[in-house]
Formats: C-alpha cells, sequence, structure tokens
C-alpha cells in the first residue's frame, strides 16, 4: 500500500476531445472540467497549514511524474486555466530545460525569451519573459522555457532560480512549475527545494509497480515535499469511477498497477503530450 494521499482522478478524454490540449473550459459542466474543479478545491486542504502560514502569499505547485507520456503538462496547464477561471492570479511555468513544450499549448514560441534567458542572466528583469494573459484569460500568465541551455541543472541551482520563484510567489497566487519527470534526472529534485505542494502524475495502468514503491520511499524519507498523487487518463467506462479524496493507493488494485508494462527510466523521448 502507498500511503499518498490522492488528491484528484482524471477520466480519459472523450473522443472529440483527443486532439486537445486544452479542455478546461469556465463554465461547462463535462466530465473532465468538472474533475478539474474538484481537484482545485482540494488544493485548499492540502495546503492547509503550510510552513508561511496565512500570510504567505502565493503558493508553487510542482507537477511531475514517473516518465515522459503521462500527461504531467496536459494536467498542469489545465490546472493552471482553472484555477485563473475562480479569478486567482495564476503563472504557469515551464522549467523542462531540456525539452520543454509546455508554452506552445498557449500558443507561445518555446524558444523564445523565457525562463533560460533569466536564469542564465542573459536578462535581469523577470517581466521580460512573463507573457500576459495568455489562453484567453487575464488572470493567466505564463513563461516559456526559451532556449535549452548547455547547463540546466546549474541553472537551477543558481541564486537567481530561488529569486524566481520567489518573486513569482509574491506576484501571484499561483505558481504553477511543469518539471522534468523525477526519477530520470536531478533537476525535478533542485525545483522540489522550493515548492509548497507536489502533485506526481500517473497516468492509470501504466506505471510498474516497482515504481510506486520508489515514489513511496521517497515519500517516507521526506525527499518530496507535500507529495500528493493524481490519477490521469482514467477509462470510467464499464467501471465505478472514484478513488475516494485522500485515499491510499494500493498497488494491483483499481488503477490496474502492477507488473509488466516494460516502462523504465530511461523513457524521456516520449511525447509528454499525451493526456
Amino acid at each position: 500500500m502507498v500511503d499518498i494521499p490522492i488528491i484528484g482522478e482524471l477520466p480519459r478524454k472523450k473522443q472529440h476531445q483527443a486532439d486537445q490540449e486544452i479542455v478546461v473550459t469556465e463554465t461547462g459542466h463535462d466530465r473532465i472540467t468538472e474533475a478539474f474543479r474538484i481537484i482545485r478545491s482540494n488544493l485548499d486542504f492540502m495546503l492547509m497549514g503550510r510552513e508561511g502560514g496565512e500570510e504567505q502569499k502565493g503558493v508553487a505547485i510542482q507537477f511531475t511524474s514517473t516518465m515522459s507520456g503521462e500527461g504531467k503538462s496536459f494536467v498542469a496547464v489545465n490546472m493552471a486555466l482553472s484555477l485563473a477561471h475562480t479569478g486567482k492570479k495564476v503563472i504557469a511555468v515551464d522549467l523542462d530545460l531540456r525539452k520543454g513544450r509546455f508554452s506552445e499549448y498557449a500558443g507561445i514560441d518555446s524558444v523564445s525569451n523565457g525562463a533560460s534567458a533569466y536564469l542564465s542572466g542573459k536578462l535581469s528583469d523577470l517581466n521580460q519573459v512573463v507573457n500576459k494573459g495568455v489562453l484567453g484569460n487575464a488572470n493567466l500568465d505564463m513563461i516559456a522555457v526559451g532556449a535549452i541551455p548547455p547547463n540546466p541543472t546549474n541553472l537551477l541551482m543558481s541564486d537567481n532560480f530561488k529569486r524566481m520563484i520567489d518573486d513569482l510567489k509574491n506576484s501571484y497566487d499561483y505558481v504553477i512549475l511543469d518539471t522534468v519527470p523525477y526519477n530520470i534526472i536531478a533537476d525535478a529534485g533542485l525545483i522540489n527545494r522550493y515548492v509548497d505542494l507536489t502533485i506526481y502524475v500517473i497516468r492509470d495502468g501504466k506505471v510498474d509497480k516497482r515504481y510506486l514503491e520508489d515514489i513511496d520511499k521517497m515519500n517516507r524519507a521526506k525527499k518530496i515535499k507535500n507529495l500528493t498523487i493524481l490519477i490521469n487518463d482514467i477509462n470510467i467506462e464499464g467501471k465505478h469511477y472514484g478513488y475516494g479524496a485522500y485515499g491510499s493507493y494500493g498497488y494491483g488494485g483499481y488503477g490496474n498497477y502492477g507488473y509488466g508494462y516494460g516502462y523504465g527510466y530511461g523513457s524521456y523521448d516520449d511525447d509528454d503530450k499525451k493526456a
């Protein structure tokens, strides 16, 4: 049994949504929009008692996964939009400094001035890399990844990185950080030092039991801050829908997590746009 809280679950997209990366609407009542609303309201519970208390302004939330292809970028951008629909000030930051594509969902050129330009010191004004009012919502801003740097790990260890997170938390209610898969390279762990909540996206039925055990070990060792799991792409047709909020997640149960899928840490070249 993995003793990690479940913040929510997302159903598989309908056939007509298969090619859509932005699926959340402000007033819609479709199944996936409602699922994001439930996760949105669960965030308040997960963030109760966080370090810094009520006087702390913004919340930094890291989205990660075990491997590419689990839909973490899809989840992160739609979660950011769902939060912006409530009137909160939200910024989404593409921190996959190795192959970031997150900003493409909003039609932003991922190699334009972005996070890498600020972190490297090429640009000293953070406002120069912020794209305002993306996806038709005045409350949602975004920072693209920028040019892929030769030394991404060094940039995440820099003083500029801590300064960027601090400045964004002082300016926004929510800072959504889309990062690399956790078990592949060190970048996700470096980012995790400065976040308030970690949402670990797992695609239903696609993760070997061994990796769930690894996640649980990292959680018990407190190597991941305020960890919660989000189950993505659940095929709810013909089965009961609902893990139950904040329940524990067992191996080989409802989610069909077991051995034999053949996924490994080396699959970082997979396309994370899959939802």
